[in-house]
């Protein structure tokens, strides 16, 4: 059922959005009930219509603005549960239609509130949950082919999704995201001559449309690179906003026996590769913090910062000197025969 109620205003001049707002927000300054206004962007130039739930039409042939009020309970008691106000453009009056039963409108999403919302104090700590492929189970895996390193890319539909996923069977699918509700942003990198030990992101709101993914990579040494992916479920993030990746390595040891470069500021290195010949020279991390491991042809030999011989750590290709905790998975090569 449609009640109108017509209220005039005597005002002499057209009618702008911003006087129009005043005029609404003046008649619901009295409403007790919590609410929410919203406001069609435009001016309905031509033909309006208000069409209800119960199949009612209210037809507006004139210039107007129209708002609708939400009301936040959601008690059935309430006998007008939806309210419409039509302001006419060229005098101000205003028709107010409560509507039993009815909807929101369907295109609320591109409606304006009224006020809007305060500005946000940016930037925002956006949460987010982490998302996986499963590859294990569901039988998909990154197409790293089609992505290029350290970019970000915001995906809003499944066929985007799919154009990044490599499925090993064309019927199969990786976990379902609800694209209405979700973005799924994706970034992924390389770690060249290093390991990783830990992986930290956080994803931040700096305005409306613009975004921050941080990504701080802790990084050991070892010889052999790693790869790295962030993958992470968030709010809906509409097309029209950007995402910039700040992208940090994090060295566990910057600066090896406090120097930039062992090999040629610690002075007894030379005498200790004229001694024992080595085959390889390995920086890696054991009990007490960097050391190296010499190479030879029987084994490999642990010294500290110091240059000091610890122990035979390597014997036909077994560990050994189990007191100092050698790190044999942070082992990075530093100098080759």
């Amino acid at each position: 059922m449609v009640v109108p109620f017509v209220f005039n205003f005597a005002i002499s001049a057209q009618v702008t959005q911003t006087e129009a707002d005043s005029i609404v927000l003046e008649r619901m300054n009295t409403e007790v009930r919590p609410h929410t206004v919203y406001a069609k962007d435009n001016l309905q130039a031509d033909t309006a219509n208000i069409s209800t739930f119960m199949g009612e039409l209210l037809e507006l042939d004139y210039p107007c603005w129209i708002y609708y009020v939400r009301y936040d309970e959601q008690a059935d008691t309430i006998p007008a549960k939806r309210r419409y106000f039509v302001v006419k453009e060229s005098s101000g009056s205003v028709l107010m239609v409560n509507t039993h039963n009815n909807v929101s409108p369907p295109d609320l999403e591109t409606w304006r509130k009224v006020p809007p919302d305060p500005e946000p104090d940016y930037p925002i700590e956006i949460p987010f949950t982490d998302y996986s492929l499963n590859s294990s189970e569901t039988g998909c895996d990154w197409n790293y082919s089609q992505i290029k390193a350290d970019s970000i890319y915001v995906i809003n539909s499944q066929t985007e999704l799919l154009t990044l996923v490599d499925r090993a069977w064309p019927s199969f699918s990786p976990p379902y995201i609800d694209f209405n509700l979700y973005s799924l942003v994706f970034v992924y990198g390389n770690t060249n001559d290093y390991g990783i030990t830990n992986l930290d992101k956080n994803l931040r709101q700096l305005s409306k449309n613009e975004y921050e993914l941080n990504v701080d990579v802790t990084l050991n040494d070892a010889i052999f690179a790693q790869q790295w992916v962030v993958a992470v479920l968030t709010k809906k993030i509409t097309g029209n906003s950007s995402i910039t990746p700040n992208i940090e390595p994090v060295f566990l040891h910057t600066n090896v026996c406090d120097v930039n470069n062992p090999l040629t500021d610690l002075p007894w290195f030379q005498n200790v590769i004229a001694l024992y010949e080595p085959i390889q020279i390995c920086q890696c991390a054991y009990r007490d913090g960097i050391g190296f491991l010499l190479l030879v042809i029987d084994g490999a030999y642990l010294m500290n910062c110091e240059g000091t011989y610890l122990c035979l750590a390597l014997s036909f290709d077994m560990p050994t000197c189990p007191q100092y905790n050698i790190d044999f998975s942070s082992m990075k090569l530093i100098w080759s025969r």
